[in-house]
């Protein structure tokens, strides 16, 4: 017969099991809800990425490593890029402007800017986020830039008029930019107000 000590240490003894049981089916039931979104957010980022025309990048990747391509197409498409706050085009321009930022992301960059111009990104966009790239970034991810974005046009036979070389002494431009700064600066800049650039006043 149990003494009411070894009932009650019966009864502590069935909880923790009853509680660790229940906590494995709850985990058990957690991870396959969880690799079935993941699933799912695959199909929806494929279904995106091949609507934009594919990724070279992913291809290469896949076959090295699967995984790390999966998680791309999952996360890279299948959470964000499938938001729809911003329309595609902008989403496209803010990741080739943020690859220019980065660095020399070659190939990503190609497929993107290939992905705006699917999308009717126009091409001369396209060349002024890199002249003012040059501002922010420097020449050097601007020009390597530009060179990508020639291909991609020369690829599917779009030609652009190149823009007009300055023959000024860039008189004009500094002003046009002074006076820019002065009338879309807080307080203007005091600093500039009254000056005179060759007897032209500001």
């Amino acid at each position: 017969m149990k003494t009411k000590t070894q009932n009650t240490a019966s009864r502590r003894d069935f909880m923790k099991i009853t509680t660790v049981v229940t906590a494995g089916v709850a985990l058990t039931a957690a991870s396959g809800a969880q690799a079935q979104s993941a699933s799912v957010r695959y199909d929806i980022g494929l279904a995106l990425l091949n609507s934009l025309g594919g990724n070279t990048s992913l291809a290469t990747l896949a076959e090295i490593s699967p995984d790390v391509a999966g998680l791309y197409v999952e996360h890279v498409f299948g959470d964000v890029m499938v938001r729809d706050t911003l329309d595609p085009v902008t989403k496209e321009a803010i990741v080739i402007a943020s690859l220019m930022t980065a660095g020399n992301y070659t190939q990503l960059n190609n497929d993107h800017i290939n992905a705006f111009l699917n999308l009717g990104g126009e091409p001369e966009a396209l060349l002024e986020m890199c002249f003012i790239a040059i501002a922010v970034r420097g020449f050097p991810s601007a020009i390597n830039t530009t060179g990508k974005i020639r291909n991609a046009l020369k690829d599917r036979g779009i030609t652009i008029a190149p823009v007009p070389v300055a023959t000024d002494d860039g008189t004009e431009r500094y002003l046009m930019g002074a006076r820019y700064m002065i009338a879309n600066t807080e307080g203007g800049l005091a600093e500039l107000e009254g000056l005179t650039v060759k007897n032209q006043p500001l």
